[in-house]
């Protein structure tokens, strides 16, 4: 009863006090305002994972006001020198903080249940009848706001009672909260690596922003949320927001606690920091949106491109040996932990060469009954070297991937990648393309696989209960929010920006495939789709690639959405072509052979002359061989006017870029009068295992008619 006289006479004295009352009016005003413009947003749009994003955007903005709102009503009873006073009554501080906690959950609760309540509505709305959703949407509301805001609450209380009245600390260390919550710390953070190229620097300086975010789609993001995954949950994020809670209430404890326990509560709160940064710093594998150099973004890039650890040129790989079973054991907690025991066709070699993710840590190689076997590992390459007639290894490894990750909340695991030791050494990055290189087996191998995961996993192979067998050049693993929408095709049953996949769509496909086929005289039996199973990916992959839109295998194929028939079947042709190629110019390729040229373009209408034509070409070439020429390294001990020299030439190239493949490619396939021989030459080396650059068979052709012509 006593808790409860003092629970209403602090809501009195907050209602009474100006400079809360008003701040906290104005607060759900501005909460109501939000919840009405997301919703006119859904209306608009309606994209729900949009929606709840600009819900979630100012979340730290109500966190830091609770901070304010506790701060200053907690500070009172220091402001009129209460604290002796109270400590002479049977635990009449303890009490005190008590009451106040009670009030100020009181006061956080209503825009919390407000934002909980519009999102679950969101649900209802939308007609979702997705129950994995509804979870997620229960979770969010939990974490992001209940939870979020509990922090800002307590952590005012706290900063009260240790520091009482000094505010000018007080708001400081507010104001560092709320900048490491935003993406305002990205000039600042990532300038260790920009200017000093010190990775470890970077690294440590968000280590620390990660640990103090409270909300994890921090103010000022502006990446989207992949259905498939969601809003970040990840365990290790639930075990911060705990840890949040309770630190601040141990240094409130002290405050109140005298005598030989204060000692006990120093060494709690002690506890409790050394294990919460202990299981942070084993989190594993999370999806980071943003632009530190181990991002989903642009993670693998800055791997291989900046930090030059990708070769630049891969030696010849003749194949020597292929893997004709492979017996899997995955586990997928924190991330992924594999057991991979494989069978090779060609047991007589010394050496075996693989290509496993420089992600994934080697525990150990060993043969079937347990011998380790010697390798020497560079970056994504083994070197196995087993004793003779050694025909099964057995790697097991652990660790992750910054794109292709697996937790407890989502898994996309793409069969062309190497998450699992491939025969032979294949380039996981092509710094030409800026794009993952995808090199798939020839042959199919055999799999047994078993999955251990609090997920439903979906495979490319026959199987359940997460366990699958069955023949491919590829292992496709995915889950999350994620569903079988039809036979044979798989996506992500809360995904608005694209169809949901059908059959329909899929007969489309073929039937555009088989037109242009027809067109190009070639049989369409290698690119018909036919009884191959579909996996829709997330549409953030092509955030840092080029070559996902399709990836063809020999079971399955991969994409990041299936807009229409005919688009999806130029995009599986795409993926047919070898990669020699270049986006735009296989694009506007593949929009002339299926006829989907938009007309209006001013460039298209534009009637082009070839003589003029090959003479831009011509320069074009020119000075992608200059340019090219020049190293990073060799640019830097040029004199200063050959660096000049280089800036013109760069700029040049620059500039022509976009406009030569694309007059090229139109005139080529588009206006030529050959132009379908040409579109049947291209068709023919796209196809290849050309090393040929594609311009040169443009110049080529180009002069060919140009001396036609003259005749």
């Amino acid at each position: 009863m006593e808790l409860i006289k003092i629970y209403e006479y602090i809501l009195r004295v907050f209602w009474r006090s100006k400079n809360l009352r008003i701040p906290y009016i104005i607060l759900l005003l501005l909460a109501i305002a939000l919840v009405i413009l997301c919703f006119y947003i859904q209306l608009q749009y309606n994209y729900s994972f949009d929606t709840l994003r600009l819900l979630v955007w100012p979340i730290i903005i109500f966190v830091v006001f609770f901070i304010y709102i506790s701060y200053e009503l907690t500070v009172k009873i220091y402001d009129h020198n209460m604290p002796e006073y109270l400590k002479t009554y049977g635990q009449g501080l303890c009490k005190t903080y008590g009451a106040i906690i009670l009030c100020l959950l009181t006061l956080i609760m209503i825009p919390a249940l407000l934002f909980s309540a519009f999102a679950v509505f969101l649900y209802f709305f939308i007609h979702a009848q997705y129950p994995p959703f509804l979870l997620h949407l229960l979770k969010l509301s939990l974490l992001y706001f209940v939870l979020a805001f509990s922090i800002g609450g307590m952590l005012g209380t706290a900063m009260a009672a240790i520091l009482k009245s000094r505010r000018l600390a007080v708001y400081s260390l507010t104001l560092i909260f709320l900048f490491l919550n935003t993406r305002a710390t990205e000039a600042l953070f990532r300038t260790p690596y920009l200017l000093f190229n010190s990775y470890g620097g970077e690294k440590l300086l968000y280590n620390i922003k990660d640990f103090f975010t409270i909300v994890p789609l921090e103010l000022g993001s502006t990446f989207e949320v992949a259905p498939l995954y969601g809003f970040p949950m990840e365990p290790y994020r639930w075990m911060l927001a705990v840890f949040w809670l309770l630190f601040p209430l141990t240094l409130i404890l002290y405050e109140c606690i005298a005598g030989k326990k204060k000692k006990m509560i120093l060494a709690v709160s002690s506890l409790l920091l050394l294990l919460a940064v202990g299981l942070f710093s084993l989190r594993g594998s999370t999806l980071l949106m943003d632009m530190r150099t181990t991002s989903f973004v642009i993670g693998d890039n800055m791997y291989y491109t900046e930090m030059g650890h990708g070769p630049a040129v891969l030696a010849e790989n003749p194949k020597k040996f292929a893997i004709k079973k492979y017996i899997m054991d995955f586990t997928v907690s924190n991330e992924l932990h594999a057991v991979v025991d494989l069978t090779v066709d060609n047991p007589n070699l010394e050496k075996y060469d693989f290509t496993l993710y420089h992600g994934y840590k080697l525990k150990s190689i060993s043969t079937a009954d347990g011998k380790p076997v010697p390798f020497v590992r560079e970056e994504d390459y083994l070197t196995v070297s087993p004793a003779p007639d050694t025909d099964r290894l057995v790697f097991r490894y652990y660790g992750k991937s910054p794109k292709y990750y697996a937790n407890c909340q989502g898994i996309t695991l793409p069969g062309y990648f190497a998450y699992y030791p491939k025969a032979g050494k294949h380039e996981i990055w092509s710094q030409v393309n800026n794009s993952y290189v995808f090199d798939l087996p020839s042959t199919d191998s055999e799999y047994i696989v078993s999955i251990h995961s609090n997920l439903k996993v979906f495979c490319n192979l026959e199987g359940n209960n997460n366990s699958f067998q069955g023949k491919s050049n590829g292992l496709t693993l995915l889950a999350g929010m994620y569903s079988q929408v039809a036979d044979k095709l798989y996506a992500e049953p809360i995904r608005e920006d694209a169809p949901v996949p059908n059959a329909a769509m899929i007969r489309k496909a073929d039937a555009s495939i088989t037109e242009a086929c027809k067109r190009l005289q070639r049989s369409p039996e290698p690119f018909l789709i036919g009884d191959r199973k579909i996996f829709q990916v997330p549409r953030t992959f092509h955030l840092n690639s080029q070559t996902e839109s399709a990836v063809v295998m020999s079971d399955h194929i991969t994409t990041d959405g299936i807009y229409d028939g005919k688009n999806f079947a130029m995009e599986i042709m795409q993926a047919h072509f070898n990669q020699q190629r270049e986006p735009v110019f296989s694009s506007c390729y593949l929009s002339c052979l299926f006829d989907s040229l938009n007309k209006n373009d001013p460039l298209v209408k534009t009637r082009m002359n070839h003589v003029s034509l090959l003479k831009e070409l011509d320069e074009f070439l020119y000075l992608e061989s200059q340019v090219n020429s020049i190293t990073p390294e060799k640019l830097r001990t040029l004199p200063e006017p050959e660096i000049v020299e280089y800036s013109k030439r760069k700029q040049r190239y620059d500039e022509m870029f976009l406009t030569t493949h694309l007059k090229t490619a139109y005139y080529l396939f588009y206006q030529s009068p050959c132009k379908e021989d040409n579109l049947r030459a291209y068709f023919d080396f796209f196809t290849s295992d050309s090393k040929e650059h594609y311009l040169d068979l443009a110049e080529k052709l180009l002069r060919e008619e140009v001396e036609h012509a003259d005749r």
